[in-house]
Order: structure tokens, then C-alpha cells, then sequence
């Protein structure tokens, strides 16, 4: 079992041969493009998720923010 800290260092993990991995296409896509890793078939993929924006509530927003947590 291999544990890393983040989506990028599981892509170089697959890519120095440690093994695959379920990782977001838009991880991926250069390497895809440029052929270094491909996409397998596998049971119950594509895998659909559900995202939630975080935020402090006790920290005012910057516009940027509002704006996006006004979007419908």
C-alpha cells in the first residue's frame, strides 16, 4: 500500500511505474496527450462526484469569492 499527499504526486507515482491509480482526467491530460499514460476500462468508471466549496466563516470573502458563491 502507498500512501502520497497529493493528486500530483500520485500521477508521478503511475508514472515512474509504481502502479495505477484513479485520478481526475484534467490531472491527466498531458500525459494522455503525449501518450505517456493511457486510460483503462475498468468496472463503474467513469466515477461521478459531488464537490462542495469550503470556506472560514469567520473571514470576510474577497469579491472574487462572493461572486462564485453567488453563482446559481
Amino acid at each position: 500500500r502507498l500512501v502520497v499527499g497529493s493528486t500530483e504526486a500520485l500521477r508521478r507515482c503511475v508514472l515512474y511505474g509504481a502502479g495505477v491509480a484513479f485520478l481526475s482526467r484534467s490531472v491527466i491530460e498531458e500525459d494522455l496527450r503525449t501518450e505517456k499514460m493511457r486510460i483503462i476500462p475498468w468496472p463503474g468508471t467513469p466515477v461521478h462526484r459531488s464537490l462542495f466549496v469550503a470556506r472560514l466563516e469567520r473571514v470576510t470573502p474577497s469579491s472574487a469569492v462572493a461572486a462564485l458563491l453567488a453563482l446559481p
